[in-house]
């Protein structure tokens, strides 16, 4: 009996290391606690629908209480597009919202069922402007989106927003895996996609941009003047050949963060930005991926 007391009770130490973990890890995935509880909020949300299915709606539509609090709310889609959850906006439920656009003509709707509703169902960040519960004039929004399916077999995707929220890292990370992703899928066929100001790739003051392992600057939206140019020589008022330290980078690790002096669109001033970059490989050659943040 002592012994079967001993091994539980190992086990139960042993879980509860690893939930801190898991919460530590959390906690380091976010710096801004706004952007941590959000997330929070979200997975929450979605574990609900997950086990209630459709009957959590009305919970979730309720204005007040934890799903709606000030400008921030739970939003629920169907797989094809249709609002079924808004309490900040009661106007959409019911309706096909698939191809709503931004005030830059985003289609935010399609951009989170692109991220959520995969085979497997995913999660990730989108970003567009929309105004605040009240407001006319629309501010930028960073939405975080979950997909989950529900005990009737429906996909939907739980999401929430917020507004204001400064730059994470994490959110570089996402932009350049999904375009690898793309690029590893299609190749060259994919830089259309990428160079596109309406699309998903390209918010804030952020873009992603594409070189080739030799230094041609391939994709880049807020700089087009650049594209076909060998830039592997440039470097930043500090003397600093930044386009071949992260191709040098990419190729001995992978991946990995830089930074560097650069000017935001519709500047000429440089500042310093932080910018993750990553390799990806399509018919035989090397594409250096990237995008990058300036801090708050």
């Amino acid at each position: 009996m002592r012994r079967k007391k001993l091994e539980w009770s190992l086990v139960c130490l042993c879980l509860l290391a690893c939930l801190s973990g898991t919460a530590r890890a959390a906690d380091q995935e976010y710096r801004q606690p706004d952007a941590r509880e959000l997330v929070a909020l979200v997975r929450a949300a979605a574990e609900l629908v997950r086990q209630k299915g459709e009957a959590a709606f009305a919970e979730l539509n309720q204005a007040g209480g934890r799903w709606y609090q000030d400008d921030r709310y739970v939003f629920v889609d169907t797989c094809q597009g249709v609002e079924v959850v808004n309490p900040a906006f009661p106007e959409f439920v019911g309706k096909d919202i698939l191809n709503l656009r931004d005030a830059h003509g985003k289609t935010m709707v399609r951009d989170a069922l692109d991220l959520a509703c995969g085979p497997r169902g995913g999660q990730g960040w989108v970003f567009y402007q929309w105004p605040r519960p009240g407001a006319v004039e629309p501010s930028w929004k960073s939405s975080y989106v979950v997909g989950v399916r529900a005990p009737s077999g429906q996909g939907y995707v739980v999401g929430s927003g917020a507004y204001g929220l400064g730059m994470e890292h994490q959110f570089l990370v996402q932009k350049v895996d999904q375009a690898c992703e793309l690029i590893r899928q299609k190749g060259e066929a994919a830089f259309p996609e990428l160079r596109r100001t309406d699309g998903q790739f390209v918010f804030r003051d952020t873009y992603v941009f594409v070189d080739s392992a030799e230094g041609v600057e391939l994709v880049n939206p807020a700089f087009p003047g650049l594209e076909g140019r060998n830039l592997l020589r440039l470097t930043n008022l500090e003397g600093k050949p930044l386009v071949r330290e992260y191709i040098d980078l990419v190729k001995a690790k992978g991946s990995g963060w830089v930074s560097y002096y650069w000017p935001k669109p519709g500047e000429r001033a440089p500042s310093l930005k932080h910018t993750f970059v990553k390799g990806v490989e399509h018919g035989g050659k090397l594409y250096i991926v990237g995008c990058g943040g300036y801090p708050e």
